[in-house]
């Protein structure tokens, strides 16, 4: 695990924002281990642990998530770029609601309500919800590269486009594989891993998921 979270000036512990920290990076590990596992079984894969990436992911975007930044060694450091900052009143405040929040086992929901007025709503809502997101495709994601798979198929919801929402958006034209087609639905599209990667969500609380892709071998027909 990372070492404690230190403060730019002073370098000493900073216990407020690492329990913050650690209560996002063990969301953003279980939906990466999930995401992982979900692509393992469609696989017929022995899920054990998720792929390494996932995991290092999750534990640097949660750290990005509190306005940190994790060193290669673990270690957190307060990020430079200004809108990461949080002072230590700030601090002080997001350690009280999230130790009252895990003392009465708050559920994501009630912790990002709670944290809106410090972080604003769209952060809030950014952490307790769309970033599990990214997390769960990111699992999905390391387990198709780890295994080689080059395609998958897009699985969203009506409207949902590669980056955005249109209600009404027309589908998917099929068996374009390898083509974002960034004016229509994601479902039902076919993309690289990398182009997946580049779209795991198409808006904030997407519902995005995947499938591997294996082109359809048609039988050669003979005339009797």
């Amino acid at each position: 695990m990372p070492k404690a979270a230190v403060a730019k000036d002073d370098q000493e512990p900073v216990p407020p924002l690492r329990e913050l920290f650690d209560e996002i990076e063990e969301t953003l590990v279980q939906a990466v281990k999930a995401g992982a596992r979900e692509i393992a079984g469609v696989l017929g894969l022995d899920f054990t642990t998720p792929p390494e990436a996932a995991v290092n992911y999750a534990s640097e975007r949660a750290a990005e998530l509190v306005g940190m930044r994790r060193l290669q060694d673990g270690t957190l450091i307060e990020n430079p770029a200004a809108r990461w900052r949080i002072d230590s009143e700030l601090r002080e405040k997001i350690n009280e609601i999230v130790t009252e929040g895990v003392s009465e086992g708050w559920s994501p929901q009630q912790l990002a309500e709670a944290l809106k007025p410090q972080f604003g709503a769209w952060r809030a809502e950014t952490i307790a919800r769309t970033e599990t997101g990214f997390a769960y495709n990111e699992g999905a994601i390391a387990v198709y590269r780890d295994e080689g798979i080059e395609h998958v198929s897009i699985l969203d919801g009506k409207g949902c486009l590669p980056e955005g929402h249109e209600d009404g958006a027309p589908a998917a034209e099929p068996d374009l594989v390898g083509v974002v087609q960034a004016e229509k639905e994601a479902d039902g599209q076919i993309w690289t891993i990398a182009q997946f990667s580049a779209h795991r969500l198409g808006h904030p609380r997407c519902v995005r998921g995947s499938t591997p892709y294996v082109e359809a071998a048609w039988p050669t027909s003979t005339s009797t």
